[in-house]
């Protein structure tokens, strides 16, 4: 803003009551008393370390903020943790279950019984007990043979 006047304008100078000082012809001087300036000087004194406190608490307050951040941070991680090892525990409950299944259904492979669907049961060869039974008449007949060709 030191632009010269305009025209015929003359620029404003404040200066206390105590001040000397030279004056232009361009420039018009309009006496503060003394207590107004000093009043004005201490407002802005109290404005300026008004604006330091702000600053300062502004830096506490994101300080506080970054801290409560990482705080919920780490509680989802480990509300993320704990939930990982539920479902673990429900993934292992699971592979036990069908793995007990699988040994059931194995078993019953292996039953010599199958149950009909009104409960009644009844005895039916597994293709192992027919196998060993032939095996075993194999094993009857040679020992026939073997018997015969003695006599």
């Amino acid at each position: 803003m030191n632009a010269s006047p305009r025209g015929g304008e003359k620029h404003k100078k404040a200066c206390t009551m105590t001040e000397e000082g030279e004056e232009d012809e361009d420039t018009e001087v309009f006496r503060v008393p003394r207590a107004m300036a000093e009043e004005q000087r201490d407002m802005l004194g109290m404005l300026t370390q008004t604006l330091a406190q702000v600053a300062e608490r502004l830096a506490a307050a994101e300080a506080r903020n970054e801290e409560r951040l990482a705080m919920e941070q780490e509680r989802m991680a480990t509300d993320r943790e704990e939930e990982w090892l539920e479902l673990e525990r429900v993934q292992t409950t699971i592979m036990q279950q069908w793995m007990e299944d699988l040994w059931r259904i194995g078993t019953l492979m292996q039953s010599p019984f199958i149950y009909s669907s009104k409960g009644k049961e009844r005895a039916v060869e597994t293709e192992a007990e027919v196998e060993a039974e032939e095996k075993g008449e194999e094993a009857d007949n040679e020992d026939e043979d073997v018997q015969g060709e003695e006599e």
